[in-house]
């Protein structure tokens, strides 16, 4: 069993995900041309969520109450895709410190 969670916006939810369905979800929401182009990927246990919107612009949540917030742009699918296998590592606080450095320059 997997550790984590897909929400996407057209509704679909995926219980027990692996980053093969993140890399697929990628897929799905570079060919739509609708506001339904952004999933979440969470953690059961943990309060971190990566949200991923299709311009690439990418939110990190976090908090106890998932009540903070850090916001990037990337400038390629390639480095999403970094980032999301860093999500599923679980290196939650080398994903904050990317979204820090983002916010510092």
């Amino acid at each position: 069993m997997s550790e984590f969670w897909i929400e996407k916006a057209c509704g679909e939810s995926i219980d027990n995900a692996l980053i093969a369905h993140a890399y697929a979800a990628i897929d799905q929401i570079k060919d739509i041309n609708s506001l339904h182009g952004t999933f979440w990927i969470g953690h059961v246990e943990e309060d971190y969520v990566l949200v991923i919107h299709r311009s690439m612009r990418l939110f990190f949540i976090y908090g106890e109450n998932r009540d903070k917030q850090l916001m990037m742009y990337v400038k390629d699918w390639a480095a999403v895709k970094l980032l999301i296998k860093n999500y599923f590592a679980k290196d939650f606080s080398i994903l904050k410190k990317e979204f820090d450095l983002y916010k510092a320059d």
